[in-house]
């Protein structure tokens, strides 16, 4: 496993299964960011995201994916 995927299970994160969708508050723990934060990521392009309703879900695998991708880089919110 990546190591950005051990770090999530270490914090206890439900990030682990990453065939599924996963939501806002889960994100937002792994990141350690606030609510708002993590709404200006999803207003990101690149950021992977599904619009149900209102509401948003993340693809798990793609999420952890655009992580790796941008470690050591700066994420301008």
């Amino acid at each position: 496993k990546s190591i950005v995927s051990q770090n999530i299970m270490q914090k206890g994160t439900n990030m682990d299964d990453n065939g599924k969708l996963t939501e806002i508050k889960d994100v937002q723990e792994h990141l350690q960011l606030g609510r708002n934060r993590v709404y200006q990521l999803i207003k990101i392009d690149s950021f992977p995201k599904i619009k149900i309703g209102n509401t948003y879900r993340i693809p798990k695998r793609e999420y952890l994916e655009w992580v790796q991708n941008n470690i050591g880089k700066t994420v301008f919110l």
